[in-house]
């Protein structure tokens, strides 16, 4: 029982860690995905687990581990039960990376084996529908919106545009941005960032600054410079 708790530990912490840093390929914006409420528990899970072994060594010699067991299987029930409440609460952030990818063999090209004309009618898209208008848009909405596969636009994104689906959607929200600052005459620079796409003040200063180097009223002023 140790043994396989040890296991599951380590195997927890680490399919954790490569989630968290898989994020970004599935959604455009993270700021309402939360996930140390289950590091939290995974790192009171392993309290225990450390408790349970320090007191089994102890009571092993009495040849008694029952009192052990009782105390540990009650945290664990307890344990269970808050993962599960949190868990029904949280926002779904799961998603399906290992599935089997379907590709449409006449949309690779056979130089570079890679997708330029899905890449042509996923610009296009962008362009007609602004998907990215919508703050909490999934890589499974918009290929649902294009009639592809996750999967497939995942490997459009990554291996033609060299982005994750985070940058790529947000590349477009930045560039709305400018587009709609240039003739704003009456909403706050936060105004027309929400109209942008983006939802909340945080996220739009830090990727704007990321994307262009500039904040948003450094940039404002560096356009109202340019116009003089």
């Amino acid at each position: 029982t140790i043994i396989l708790a040890i296991f599951y530990i380590f195997k927890s912490f680490s399919m954790l860690k490569d989630y968290s840093l898989n994020l970004k390929d599935s959604f455009s914006n993270t700021e309402n995905i939360d996930l140390q409420w289950l590091k939290f528990l995974m790192i009171i899970t392993t309290s225990v687990w450390i408790i349970a072994i320090f007191l089994s060594l102890i009571f092993i010699k009495q040849r008694n581990l029952l009192p052990v067991y009782n105390i540990l299987f009650v945290i664990l029930t307890i344990i269970i039960f808050l993962f599960a409440f949190f868990g029904f609460r949280q926002s779904t952030v799961f998603f399906e990376k290992n599935q089997q990818l379907t590709l449409n063999k006449k949309y690779v090209n056979p130089i570079t084996g890679k997708f330029s004309k899905d890449v042509a009618t996923l610009k296009d898209f962008m362009r007609r529908e602004k998907a990215y208008l919508n703050p909490n848009l999934t890589i499974k909405e918009l290929a649902s919106m294009l009639n592809w596969q996750p999967q497939h636009l995942s490997r459009v994104i990554n291996e033609e545009l060299d982005k994750n689906f985070y940058e790529f959607i947000n590349y477009y929200r930045v560039e709305e941005f400018k587009l709609r600052i240039l003739n704003n005459k009456k909403y706050t620079i936060l105004a027309v960032a929400f109209e942008s796409g983006f939802n909340s003040k945080s996220s739009f200063n830090r990727i704007f600054k990321q994307f262009t180097g500039l904040t948003p009223s450094q940039y404002i002023k560096s356009v109202s410079d340019r116009h003089k």
